[in-house]
This record gives structure tokens, C-alpha cells and sequence, in this order.
């Protein structure tokens, strides 16, 4: 995808900007690409994922009708991803990744009849870092807000590897609910969080971030809407 191009993708799939930062929802192929790059590039700095002549990272659960994938841009370069995965009766309970993963520790904290919210694939380029980097990490936060009131979901998980814990617990409000376990597929023990999609709002907010508006709600509604039926 040419400049032109990526500028042009931004614009018709753009749910906000904020201080520079613009945050897309990712509903064509070349924007889903970009993420998934992205991701590869993260991952693979990491080394929790071998490479591959694609230099592409994404799974079966990216292709599914309740996950979404969203990017935050800044100064024309994508510097931050994130993947919405929605546990709910509107997409029949369709997977989520970490309730594979911790089904009996999600049932015996919050039950497994709620909409939650599963927020996964985080990711920031290597190369972007100090407060900048910092202020990206937290409206991929921001994006997670909008999304969860577009589908209504009681609560936000998150699984992370155990040295982010402490950042997760001092930022952003999430609570541990598990035991650590090794990933199938990628290289590193996870442990799964939690936070009421009300307290992710308040923490969000208190951080600086500007609270969702109802417009930016219905824009994000519009936009997967039209991505169902393109």
C-alpha cells in the first residue's frame, strides 16, 4: 500500500484523533496487513514468535465474526495495535482465545453468561518509545472503551506475560484472576487479568484520556456494519 493509499484507508476507517494520534478500525485487507506486520515486528523483537517469509503474525481467531483489529498512527506511521475478541450471545458464543485458556478461573471470578470484552494482540513497535510510546499504550485502552460499549460488555480481560502484571495492576486498574500458564503458540507464561468495563473507563479517563463520544460510539456501530455487509 502506497502513501496515498494508507492516507486514504485511514480516513474512511478512522474512529478518532486525539493529540495526533489517530485510531483506525482495521476493516480491509491491506489495513488488516499492516496490523499484522506490525504485530510480527513486536512479537519478533520479543523473540516469542520463530520468523516467517510472510513477516506477518495473525491466527485463526483474527478471522473470526466477533474479533476486530485496530491501529493508532502517529506522524503517518502505525506505532500501535490492538484486537477487540467479543464473548457475547450476539456472536453465539462464538471462541474467544482466553476463555479457552481460563474458562474455569473466568466462571468461578465473574461466570461465563457476561459480555466481556477480550483484549489481546497488544502491541507497540519496538521502536516507539519514552511518553509517546506511552500515551499510544493507553488510548489502545481508549479504543477497548468504545469498543466494549458498542457491544455492551460487563467486563475486559486481558491475558499478559507476569512481568507486565505490575504495569497493568498501577495503570489501568486490572486485577490478576489466574495462575500463570505456558501459551500453545507463542514463546512465554501468561496469566489472565480483569477490570469492569466501568472501572477501564474511569482509570482510562482519570489518565488523561477524553471519555468516548456518543458519536464516536455510532461511528464504530456504522463502521462494523458495513465491514459485514462489504
Amino acid at each position: 500500500m502506497n502513501h496515498s493509499q494508507r492516507l486514504t484507508s485511514l480516513e474512511a476507517e478512522m474512529l478518532f484523533t486525539v493529540n495526533g494520534y489517530t485510531a483506525q478500525l482495521c476493516c480491509s485487507e491491506e489495513s488488516k496487513k499492516t496490523a499484522y506486520a506490525l504485530r510480527y515486528r513486536a512479537y519478533q523483537n520479543a523473540g516469542v514468535i520463530p520468523e516467517n517469509d510472510s513477516q506477518l503474525f495473525f491466527d485463526d481467531y483474527d478471522l473470526l465474526p466477533n474479533a476486530r483489529t485496530h491501529l493508532i498512527w502517529f506522524e503517518g506511521q502505525p506505532v500501535a495495535s490492538v484486537r477487540s475478541s467479543i464473548w457475547s450471545e450476539k456472536y453465539k458464543w462464538t471462541d474467544v482465545e482466553n476463555i479457552k485458556y481460563f474458562s474455569e478461573d473466568i466462571e468461578a471470578r465473574i461466570g461465563l453468561e457476561k459480555n466481556i470484552l477480550e483484549s489481546s494482540r497488544y502491541v507497540v513497535d519496538p521502536e516507539f518509545k519514552g511518553r509517546a510510546s506511552l500515551f499510544a499504550q493507553l488510548l489502545l485502552f481508549r479504543v477497548q472503551d468504545l469498543s466494549s460499549q458498542v457491544d455492551q460488555c460487563d467486563y475486559i480481560l486481558t491475558a499478559v506475560r507476569e512481568r507486565h502484571v505490575p504495569f497493568y495492576k498501577r495503570m489501568l486498574a486490572f486485577e490478576q484472576i489466574s495462575e500463570p500458564l505456558q501459551h500453545t503458540f507463542i514463546d512465554l507464561r501468561i496469566v489472565l487479568l480483569m477490570t469492569s468495563q466501568k472501572d477501564s473507563r474511569r482509570i482510562v479517563t482519570e489518565k488523561g484520556m477524553p471519555p468516548c463520544k456518543t458519536e464516536e460510539v455510532e461511528r464504530y456501530a456504522r463502521l462494523l456494519a458495513k465491514q459485514k455487509t462489504d
